[in-house]
């Protein structure tokens, strides 16, 4: 071929590639490398970011051998990192705090280094680290947001807080709170429409990085000022029923300021600690355990009535059942202390027996429920009605045939035994639940 043949054969190339959109990218990915890590997600330390990844969705001709970790600041690339090592959880040094800074990743193996993945949101080095675990409860056209303070400011005080409300993933509007408080009231919201939030830690160096999970859903709306309708907002549901998430649940709450008992505030604000660590309890079948025991959280903060609302719409539940129980347990009190002070909460879940950890019937041993059943009143009524729930499921492992009796598994909760009929407690119960004395309360 002359040389001029082959410019002309260059020449239909180059128009051909211009025709079809296609592209020669000097310096391709060799054959057999793997392909790009996935959600680069990065961190800030004083001088330092800690960085993660997700494994490429093919590692090519062989295994990944190792990382690269190109460093963008201020957009612009400065350095790249090599590390000999297949983790996907790395720390970069030598950075300035106060500056911006993001990171892309490659994978290697013995074909070599494959391409870069999307270069990860960028942070200011020293800045804080996320807020952890933020909620949401609505108001009329406001909201309050709440969250744990971040691991470290990194070498500098936490100056003020940053919320961020998104509607469909997209933000909406943007809160400035120059202060450490961990609970603010966010306004200007538009009832009707479905906002979630997240929340960012300042220091002098910069604004760090958004909580990793955006808080529940809620949709703001006119709250009422008296006590819930006659009859209740959610009724019982046949045994075996599916449940709705708690999530869902915390929407479907009818909001009111009415609050008969505001000696309940503070414990109706706590979340919590480590609901997930509670041991195994015997009365109740490995399904219960399995699948029931999990879903036990505490996780909503709200009024007294709220919050009976809650868990009684998450376990498929008369919130009425609840409300007249709480009566014959503690009049309505959380801070009520029972059976000699071990029976705590609105519901008076005795540690001794729920659960009974290892045999031990110990209070302060990991696996007990207290001392939530005593600070978080979200918590105190999500295990209970999780248990009468799991009575009126039919899984007791003791009682014999509890399935679709509630009035049994109700006096089975005072008494440990079973009668059918409930005895003498469900008969309370029944009495509080017909008359419905919470109407005529103040609050």
């Amino acid at each position: 071929m002359t040389r001029t043949t082959r410019r002309a054969a260059t020449v239909a190339v180059g128009t051909l590639l211009a025709f079809t959109g296609l592209q020669v990218v000097a310096g391709a990915a060799p054959r057999g490398a793997p392909t790009a890590p996935r959600k680069a997600l990065a961190g800030p330390l004083s001088g330092k970011a800690v960085l993660s990844w997700s494994r490429p969705q093919s590692q090519g001709a062989g295994a990944i051998s190792g990382y690269a970790v190109r460093v963008y600041k201020d957009g612009a690339p400065t350095r790249t990192v090599a590390f000999a090592s297949n983790h996907t959880h790395q720390t970069v040094t030598g950075l300035t705090n106060g500056a911006r800074y993001s990171f892309a990743i490659a994978a290697r193996n013995q074909a070599g280094q494959g391409p870069w993945s999307t270069q990860s949101l960028p942070i200011v080095v020293g800045a804080p680290t996320r807020p952890n675990r933020p909620a949401a409860s609505a108001g009329d056209a406001h909201a309050t947001i709440s969250w744990r303070s971040p691991a470290s400011g990194n070498g500098a005080p936490i100056t003020g807080y940053v919320v961020i409300a998104y509607k469909r993933y997209t933000p909406v509007k943007t809160w400035s709170f120059p202060s450490g408080a961990t609970r603010q009231v966010v306004d200007g919201l538009v009832n009707g429409q479905r906002y979630h939030f997240n929340v960012r830690a300042q220091n002098a160096r910069g604004l760090g990085p958004p909580s990793l999970h955006a808080t529940n859903a809620i949709v703001p709306g006119a709250i009422g000022d008296g006590p819930p309708i006659s009859g209740g907002y959610f009724k019982l549901k046949p045994p075996g029923s599916a449940f709705p998430s708690e999530q869902t649940c915390a929407q479907e709450v009818h909001r009111s300021t009415w609050e008969p008992r505001p000696d309940n505030t503070t414990a109706n604000h706590t979340r919590p600690k480590n609901p997930g660590s509670l041991a195994h309890f015997s009365q109740w079948s490995t399904a219960w355990n399995n699948n029931y025991k999990p879903r036990i959280t505490g996780n909503f903060e709200g009024t007294t009535d709220e919050i009976i609302q809650w868990a009684a719409c998450k376990w498929g539940w008369s919130d009425d059942v609840i409300r007249a129980e709480a009566i014959v347990e503690s009049s309505w009190h959380q801070s009520t202390a029972g059976d000699g002070n071990t029976s705590y909460g609105l519901l008076q879940i005795r540690y001794l027996y729920h659960p009974n950890v290892n045999n031990t019937q110990c209070k302060s041993c990991a696996g007990s429920s207290w001392p939530n059943s005593e600070k978080s009143t979200a918590y105190a009524v999500d295990q209970q009605v999780a248990e009468m729930r799991g009575c009126y499921d039919g899984m007791s492992t003791y009682l014999g045939n509890t399935r679709g009796n509630l009035w049994g598994c109700l006096g089975s909760w005072f008494s440990g035994s079973w009668d059918p009929s409930g005895g003498n407690y469900a008969a309370n119960v029944k009495r509080y639940y017909e008359q419905k004395p919470w109407l005529d309360w103040s609050g």
